[in-house]
């Protein structure tokens, strides 16, 4: 049951009175939410695979990586940049760091989708 707030909330891990769900109040006629919990039930289904947690945690550490040594870089260049070159490669270095990291998770879905379409294929 939820606890009354004085400033008129919820305490935290309580749903808000006269609400089924967060964020939806009718039926969803449209299967948007439907359609959305579908989705993540694939999702969290996905989870299972040996695979597809290595690529997942492979994915993560890399962007995570990528951006520490981003930051590590940008540190340095600071002290070896002039100023208004430095704005510059403030302004241009995320934009390639970014780029380069969405190649190549692009790269390692199609690798992985062909992986599975193998592995599909040799079962059958």
């Amino acid at each position: 049951m939820p606890v009354d707030l004085p400033h008129g909330g919820v305490e935290v891990g309580q749903r808000p009175a006269g609400r089924a769900e967060f964020g939806r109040q009718g039926g969803g006629a449209d299967g948007v939410h439907d359609r959305a919990a579908e989705g993540l039930a694939y999702w969290n289904g996905l989870w299972r695979y040996a695979g597809f947690r290595r690529t997942q945690y492979l994915l993560t550490g890399v962007w995570g990586g990528a951006f520490l040594l981003e930051a590590a870089a940008r540190v340095e260049l600071t002290y070896l940049l002039p100023t208004d070159q430095m704005v510059l490669a403030n302004s241009v270095l995320p934009l390639v760091v970014v780029g380069a990291l969405v190649a190549w998770t692009v790269l390692m879905a199609k690798r992985g989708r062909a992986r599975s379409a193998a592995a599909s294929a040799g079962d059958a």
